[in-house]
């Protein structure tokens, strides 16, 4: 499916960017290079501009869970570049090391599992305080009972306690992972999607930033930090711009390219180009028989259908209405996709999932409740080319508005060229 191709793209080019840091991480002639302050100063107000953008546009679409998850990466990032406001000795830093890397994923997962709210409300106060809650806890244990924490968080007698990873951050990742996985929220999984590739470098982060190595210079150690968080920031600024792109151009209710990305896709055509109306039959019929619910799953299964057939060209019009660009291929060629889509779409079942609504005659006594739980559901398709008679799109969509209403006269199921 396209839109299934697109996400694993984005997911693939997000992953790229954020396993880059701990390649260069080991790259051996790395020290001479990060040793100018130039090459720091290029980098360093980039995750300060990409995380404010990202906390701004959040905020704008309402979703203050992106807003203070942008804010809580920020302010980590100026942390890890300044430890000793905070943590002021070697063995101060390397006892936030363990809380950050287990308490961090289990703060996000709170922060983006409880339901949205405004910006400045109590509900927006009772959220931080409970996703803060196991970092505070974390840090109270270690003031009051310094030995039990490491206890918890270190499993393994072979493990470091002093440099090492802490194994219980591995189940705080994993729920971080499955908050991921099961939100059902549309809006903020894919952005959910690229924040837990970005915790790669972000844990890059801390470890550079907190793990005391005397081989590495502060000027290195800086550019790594810089560099992670510049990477994972591009990231999250660019998975909320695709959020803004998914709210603008693309259908709410069959997640295909909307009518406004069809007028600006159409004001770029010039030439030679052919559309394609497409309307599903007796689309009124149904709804009014099996309900607006049934009707709605028709037309996600016929936008689907025509999407998975003909690719990113297909969008939705308006109503039971698509339309189809073909910016290469001529009329006949056109014509003949389209109607082996409609010939494919004909054989397939759609599947009634609810009962039919009962006429007065059926509420006596005299119909069905149910009708046959398979239905077959077809479309009608009227094909028109840009030419010297009708050079601009409007007059070719009038054109291929002609076609279909010839294809619905004749019968319907069929595909007829103006």
């Amino acid at each position: 499916m396209p839109e299934q191709t697109s996400k694993l793209k984005w997911v693939s080019v997000y992953l790229a960017l954020c396993v880059l840091p701990l390649f260069v991480y080991f790259l051996p002639s790395l020290p001479a290079f990060t040793a100018h302050k130039s090459v720091t100063s290029l980098f360093i107000y980039i995750p300060d501009l990409c995380l404010l953008l990202t906390a701004l546009l959040g905020w704008q679409i309402k979703q203050t869970r992106i807003f203070w998850a942008a804010l809580s990466v920020l302010g980590l990032y100026h942390y890890l570049l300044h430890p000793s406001s905070l943590t002021p000795t070697d063995n101060a830093r390397l006892v936030a090391f363990p809380i950050l890397t287990v308490g961090l994923p289990l703060y996000f997962s709170i922060l983006f599992t409880i339901k949205e709210s405004k910006l400045v409300s109590d509900h927006t106060v009772s959220r931080l305080l409970l996703a803060f809650f196991p970092l505070i806890l974390l840090v109270a244990l270690y003031g009051w009972a310094p030995d039990i924490p490491p206890k918890i968080l270190y499993w393994s007698v072979l493990s470091n306690k002093a440099s090492g990873w802490p194994e219980f951050c591995a189940l705080s990742f994993a729920l971080l992972g499955l908050v991921a996985y099961k939100l059902e929220d549309p809006k903020i999984k894919s952005f959910l999607t690229a924040f837990l590739i970005g915790m790669v470098p972000l844990y890059l982060g801390l470890y550079v930033g907190l793990v005391p190595n005397p081989l590495r210079s502060q000027a290195e150690i800086s550019f790594h930090i810089i560099f992670s968080y510049s990477l994972l920031s591009i990231v999250f600024l660019h998975a909320i711009l695709h959020m803004y792109w998914r709210r603008v151009y693309q259908d709410a209710l069959t997640t295909i390219p909307n009518r406004q990305a069809l007028d600006d896709h159409l004001h770029t055509l010039a030439g030679h180009f052919v559309l394609a109306m497409v309307d599903i039959d007796h689309f009124k019929k149904f709804n009014d028989s099996y309900g607006h619910a049934e009707g709605d799953n028709v037309l996600r299964m016929v936008a689907q259908h025509l999407q998975s057939h003909l690719g990113q060209k297909v969008y939705r019009y308006g109503g039971e209405e698509f339309c189809v660009v073909f910016e290469e291929a001529g009329l006949k060629e056109a014509e003949k996709m389209m109607d082996e889509a409609r010939a494919q779409l004909e054989k397939r079942d759609f599947v009634i999932r609810t009962h039919r609504r009962r006429t007065g005659e059926e509420k006596e006594g005299k119909g069905k409740d149910m009708l046959d739980s398979k239905v077959r559901i077809t479309i009608s398709v009227g094909v028109a080319q840009a030419d010297k008679k009708a050079a601009h799109f409007h007059e070719v969509i009038k054109n291929a508005d002609q076609a279909l209403y010839k294809a619905k006269s004749k019968g319907r199921n069929r595909v007829v060229v103006n």
